[in-house]
């Protein structure tokens, strides 16, 4: 956990090429939600400033597959941002 922690705190999504963004979203989903939750705002926030049309399906599918676990999570809205099925969406 402590290496996965590591990880994290480096953001290593911030500034990366979209491919890597959206990779980092689907590997979010694999892991237990609990060690990620303080993890993604800042995934998030970088996803938000994707180009959603420019993204592949492939890119968009790994996207949106991480987002469903955190939103099913409970983790992802919340005031700092984040997706709400009531909201309709993600915000930032």
């Amino acid at each position: 956990a402590k290496l996965l922690q590591g990880l994290c705190a480096a953001e290593p999504w911030a500034g990366a090429p979209p491919y890597e963004v959206a990779n980092a979203a689907w590997a979010f989903g694999q892991v237990p939600q609990a060690v990620l939750l303080p993890y993604w705002p800042a995934l998030l926030a970088a996803s938000h400033a994707l180009d959603l049309p420019a993204l592949s399906l492939h890119e968009l599918c790994n996207l949106l597959s991480g987002v469903a676990v955190c939103s099913a999570a409970g983790g992802c809205g919340n005031a700092a941002g984040g997706c709400s099925a009531t909201a309709g969406g993600c915000t930032a």
